[in-house]
């Protein structure tokens, strides 16, 4: 599936910062590269004007991503903690038997 991607003018009646379709607009005018959905966010608006720019529609295929294999992590050897309490126990009936 490919994107279409329109370049467009969006003027923003709101404070800088505001955020729309993924963007985040500054008061005024703002050139932007929209696909249709982000397109149709913006037009949706009450606060942003949205002006097509001429002859700058673009079909993009999405990028596809090779899925990266990660190797194990190699296993670390047991380690065997011992008990206080039980050393002590031991430890105590060493003692009781001396």
């Amino acid at each position: 599936m490919s994107k279409i991607i329109q370049k467009v003018i969006v003027v923003s009646s709101a404070a800088s910062g505001y955020r729309r379709a993924g963007f985040a607009l500054a008061k005024g005018e703002t050139e932007l590269e929209v696909n249709e959905k982000q397109l149709a966010q913006l037009k949706a608006d009450s606060r942003i004007a949205v002006q097509l720019v001429e002859g700058e529609v673009q079909t993009k295929k999405p990028e596809t991503k090779k899925a990266e294999t990660k190797k194990p992590a190699p296993k670390k050897p047991a380690v065997k903690k011992s008990d206080p309490k039980k050393s002590d126990a031991k430890n105590s009936e060493a003692k009781a038997d001396k």
